[in-house]
C-alpha cells in the first residue's frame, strides 16, 4: 500500500505481519516465501538506488490472509482503517495515506480484496491472480495484473495437449470458488478442442501457502542504509536497470489513489529483456508463457529448464506454441507418454462413438466401399468421385476401370468370329440360290422372298458389330433400331413365305389362276405391312426417346460401365414384343401347313425355324434381366446370332443339300411328289 508522509524518519519501514492467533490445521507453505523475499528486496533496492526514486522512500505492510477470503477482507479493511481492528469507512492513521494494494497470488483472496478496494477506487495490482473475471472492467475497473488472463494459460494447455496428442486427460480442482470457476473454463476450452476429460477431482483441504497483501509508504528519502535481507540473488542490480519509472516520482509527491489509477492505465516501460510492458484496456499484460521441464535426478534433486514457450500474437485468435529444446522424460519412459481412451484410427477407418462414452472413446470401423479416410482419427469417410473408387485399404481414391464389351476380350472376339462366319455362310447360300434361281426348289416358295430373307439374315449377322466395342452416340442410336427392323423384315418374310406355301398348294388345283395371281402380290404386301409397323415404332423411338451412351457406376462395384441407355426401356420391349408376335403368327401358320402333301414341304422347316427363334427370344428375356453391364450386351448378341443361325439352318440348309447333293429331287415332280401328281 502506497502512503504519503513528509515527517517520517529516514528509511522508515513499517512492517507488520498479521498473524492469525487462532489455531489452524494447515500452516503457510515455505515454498512461497521467495515471493515475499523478492518483494522486500525489490523495495529495498529501489530505496537504495538514487537513480530510481530519489528523495522517496517506499514502505510496506504485509498481511497473510493464507488463502482465506474472510481474512483477506479483514486485512484490507485493517489497512484502510490504519488499525488492526478494522473500522469501516474510517482511517485512523493520520501519518500514512493508502494509495494502492498489491496482491494476492491466488484469485479467490484477490477478488475479495478487489471488491473492498474497488468501493473506494483504490488501484490493485496482482502478480498471480489469473481469473478471467478480472478482465471485466464493469466489475473491477481499478484492477491490474502483471500476469496474463487465465484463458491464455488454458489455450496454452490445449495447444500442449494437441502437440503431444493427448486426448484423455483429467483435471484437478482446488477447493475454492476461483479454482472451481477456472476449472470449468478450462473444461470448456478442452471440450471445444475435441479433447475429452476423463475426470475432475477436487483436492481439499488445500495446503495453505504463503500469501500476502502489501502496504507501501512513500516518504521523503533521508540518508542511511536500506535493510539488507541477504537475498541479492533474487533481484540483482542488472534486473532493475532496464525499467524506466520516469514520472512516477512526481506522482508520489502529491499522489492520490485516483491519480495513480490514471497513471497505471497509461504506463509503458521496457523490461531488462527488452520487452515492452504495459496494461491493456482490460488491465492485463500480454506475456509469453515459458514451458518448463522439471528433471528429477536419482538423488531426489530437481532441476528445471525452459524447453519452449507460448505466445499470443497480436491477433487475439492466433497463438504460437513452440518447443525449442528436447524434453527430458522420466527414465522409465522410452518415448513421450500418450494418453488416449482409444488408439488412433488409421487411414482407411473412421471413428464410431461408443455408446454411453465420451467422443474420445470410439471404435475404428473400416470405410465403406467407395469411401476413404486419408488421415488418422477421421470421424467421417470421404466419398470418392463418381469416376473413382476406393483402393483395398480405403485410404486413396483410384480411377475406376471403364468396362464395356471390347474387341480385345475373348467373348467379343468369339462373337465377332461367329458373326463373320455366318455372314459368309449366308453369302454362300445366297449365291447358290441366285445360281439355281430357276430350279423348282427355289421357285416353288417365292424366290424373291427367299432373297430378301437371306439379305436380312446377312445384316442380322452383322448387327453384333454395332453392339461390340466402345459405345458411341451413333452406335447407341442405331444398334437397337437396326436390329429390330432387320429382324422384323426377316420374320415378315418368313410369314409371307408361310402364306405362300399355303397358297401354292391351292393354286395347283383347277380354276385357281386368280388365286395364284392374288398370292403373288399378297405375300409382298404382307411382308411390307409387317415391316412398316416396326418402322413406325422405331421412328417414334428415335424422335422422342433416342438412346445415348452413358457411364453407369451403380451396376458393378468399383467399375464404370460404359453402356448405351436405351432412352425408353418400354419401347425396347415393345420392339421385341412386336417381333415376337410376328414370329408366333408365322409359327402357327407354318404348323397348320406342316402336313401339306409334298416331298419337300417348306412349312415344316419354317415351323422348326420359328420354334428355334421363339425359344431363343423367350429365354433371352430372363437372361437379359438377370445380367448387368457388358454381359447384358453379350446376352443380346448371342440371341441375335443364335436365332439368325437357327432360321438360316432350318430353312436354307435343306434346300442347299437338295440343290448340291440331290439334284434329281430338284424338279417339279420331285418337289410336289408322285402322290400329289397322281391325284391331280
Amino acid at each position: 500500500m502506497l502512503t504519503k508522509n513528509k515527517k517520517m524518519k529516514k528509511n522508515q519501514v513499517n512492517k507488520k505481519n498479521q498473524v492469525n492467533k487462532k489455531k489452524r490445521r494447515n500452516r503457510p507453505h515455505i515454498h512461497y516465501l521467495r515471493h515475499l523475499l523478492a518483494f522486500m528486496f525489490a523495495v529495498e533496492e529501489i530505496n537504495r538506488r538514487p537513480d530510481l526514486l530519489p528523495n522517496i522512500t517506499l514502505g510496506y505492510m504485509i498481511y497473510d490472509p493464507c488463502m482465506l477470503e474472510d481474512k483477506a477482507v479483514q486485512s484490507a479493511l485493517s489497512i484502510l482503517s490504519g488499525v488492526e481492528e478494522p473500522v469501516p469507512n474510517y482511517s485512523c492513521d493520520q501519518k500514512n495515506k493508502v494509495v494502492a494494494f498489491i496482491g494476492h497470488l491466488e484469485s479467490s483472496p484477490t477478488r475479495s480484496i478487489a471488491e473492498v478496494s474497488g468501493i473506494y477506487k483504490y488501484p490493485q495490482i496482482s502478480y498471480g491472480a489469473m481469473d478471467p473475471i478480472f478482465s471485466d472492467k464493469s466489475l473491477f475497473p481499478y484492477f491490474y495484473r502483471t500476469v496474463p488472463d487465465e484463458r491464455t494459460q488454458h489455450r496454452a494447455i490445449v495447444l500442449l495437449l494437441k502437440h503431444f496428442g493427448w486426448s484423455w486427460v483429467g483435471i484437478v480442482v482446488g477447493d475454492d470458488e476461483s479454482s472451481r470457476r477456472s476449472s470449468m473454463e478450462l473444461y470448456k476450452e478442452i471440450i471445444q478442442s475435441r479433447i475429452c476429460v476423463a475426470f475432475m477431482s477436487m483436492l481439499w483441504p488445500m495446503p495453505y501457502m504463503t500469501c500476502f497483501l502489501l502496504k507501501t509508504t512513500a516518504n521523503y528519502r533521508s540518508s542511511g542504509d536500506p535493510i539488507n535481507h541477504g537475498r541479492e540473488e533474487v533481484l540483482n542490480d542488472d534486473s532493475m536497470s532496464g525499467i524506466r519509472l520516469h514520472g512516477l516520482k512526481d506522482h508520489l509527491f502529491s499522489i492520490e489513489h485516483r491519480e495513480l489509477h490514471l497513471y497505471l492505465k497509461n504506463l509503458h516501460f521496457n523490461t531488462s529483456g527488452g520487452d515492452l510492458m504495459h496494461f491493456d484496456e482490460k488491465g492485463n499484460v500480454r506475456e509469453q508463457l515459458d514451458l518448463l521441464n522439471f528433471i528429477i535426478f536419482p538423488n531426489k534433486t530437481v532441476k528445471k529448464r525452459q524447453v519452449g514457450y507460448f505466445r499470443e500474437l497480436p491477433n487475439d485468435d492466433d497463438q504460437l506454441l513452440r518447443i525449442t529444446t528436447e524434453i527430458h522424460w522420466d527414465p522409465r519412459l522410452s518415448q513421450a507418454p500418450f494418453s488416449v481412451c482409444t488408439p488412433s484410427c488409421l487411414p482407411g477407418y473412421r471413428k464410431v462413438p461408443q455408446e454411453g462414452q465420451q467422443r474420445c472413446c470410439y471404435y475404428c470401423v473400416p470405410c465403406a466401399e467407395g469411401e476413404i479416410s486419408n488421415q488418422t482419427d477421421m470421424e467421417e469417410c470421404i466419398k470418392c468421385p463418381e469416376d473413382h473408387w476406393s483402393n483395398e485399404i480405403r485410404d486413396t481414391c483410384i480411377p475406376r476401370p471403364v468396362e464395356f464389351l471390347s474387341y480385345g476380350e475373348g467373348l467379343a472376339m468369339s462373337f465377332l468370329v461367329f458373326s463373320l462366319f455366318f455372314c459368309l455362310l449366308t453369302d454362300v447360300v445366297l449365291v447358290i440360290c441366285i445360281v439355281y434361281r430357276d430350279t423348282a426348289i427355289i421357285k416353288v416358295n417365292n424366290r424373291n422372298l427367299s432373297f430378301i430373307l437371306l439379305l436380312s439374315l446377312k445384316f442380322s449377322f452383322l448387327c453384333p458389330l454395332l453392339f461390340t466395342g466402345c459405345p458411341t452416340w451413333i452406335s447407341c442410336l442405331l444398334r437397337q433400331v437396326a436390329f429390330g427392323n432387320i429382324f422384323t423384315l426377316a420374320v415378315s418374310s418368313i410369314l409371307a413365305k408361310t402364306v405362300t406355301v399355303l397358297l401354292a398348294f391351292h393354286t395347283i388345283k383347277p380354276n385357281r389362276r386368280m388365286s395364284s395371281l392374288f398370292s403373288k402380290y399378297f405375300s409382298s404386301y404382307l411382308m411390307m405391312l409387317g415391316s412398316f409397323g416396326q418402322f413406325v415404332i422405331s421412328l417414334f423411338w428415335l424422335i422422342f426417346f433416342p438412346p445415348f451412351p452413358e457411364y453407369n457406376t451403380q451396376v458393378e462395384v468399383g467399375k464404370v460401365i460404359l453402356q448405351c441407355n436405351e432412352g425408353s426401356v418400354t419401347i425396347f420391349y415393345i420392339v421385341i414384343g412386336y417381333m415376337g408376335c410376328l414370329a408366333t403368327i408365322s409359327f402357327i401358320v407354318a404348323f397348320l401347313a406342316r402336313n401339306l402333301p409334298d416331298a419337300f414341304n417348306e412349312a415344316q422347316y419354317i415351323t422348326f425355324s420359328m420354334l428355334v427363334f421363339c425359344s431363343v427370344w423367350i429365354a433371352f428375356i430372363p437372361a437379359y434381366l438377370s445380367t448387368k453391364g457388358k454381359y447384358m450386351v453379350a446376352v443380346e448378341v448371342f440371341s441375335i446370332l443364335a436365332s439368325s443361325a437357327g432360321v438360316l439352318g432350318c430353312i436354307f440348309i435343306p434346300k442347299c443339300y437338295i440343290i448340291l447333293m440331290r439334284p434329281e429331287l430338284n424338279t417339279k415332280t420331285g418337289i410336289m411328289g408322285r402322290k400329289t401328281l397322281s391325284k391331280e
